[in-house]
């Protein structure tokens, strides 16, 4: 039984991938896509002319195809993926680590050390109010 050619769907068809677009139109997503699919309807096409009603559909030309094949197989498009935006995520290096945490305990201890002074200079004037001399620093007098 012979089928007329609008009777029987070829095993390649499909809705065109890209939709309607002027020559040269393409995106670079637009084409890795439609490579992509592509290869997945050319590898459907086994009976003559279904190719060439793929490659018209489409809008692409049959050595555009073979070297759409030769730059996946040589790993071309995949540096085409998309990649994150923005700038790149620092490692985190021990070193930077270290520094955050001796600048905390720095300003811990000068925090700490602006206190000490206080108290000290508390201490020095009430000294003098109750007539009591102190020792001055540095001065080698030590009570133990």
């Amino acid at each position: 039984m012979l089928l007329a050619a609008a009777d029987r769907a070829p095993a390649c068809a499909g809705a065109r991938s890209g939709g309607a677009r002027a020559a040269g139109e393409t995106t670079l997503h637009g084409r890795v896509q439609a490579a992509s699919a592509g290869q997945e309807q050319a590898a459907l096409c086994t009976e003559p002319g279904e190719m060439g009603e793929l490659l018209r559909r489409e809008g692409l030309y049959s050595s555009l195809l073979s070297k759409w094949r030769e730059a996946r197989r040589r790993g071309s498009l995949t540096a085409l993926a998309p990649r994150p935006r923005g700038p790149k995520p620092a490692l985190a290096d021990p070193r930077d680590r270290r520094i955050a945490e001796l600048e905390r305990e720095k300003v811990r201890l000068q925090h700490r050390l602006r206190q000490a002074e206080l108290i000290i200079e508390v201490q020095r004037k009430a000294s003098e109010l109750l007539g009591i001399t102190l020792s001055q620093p540095g001065s080698g007098d030590v009570d133990s």
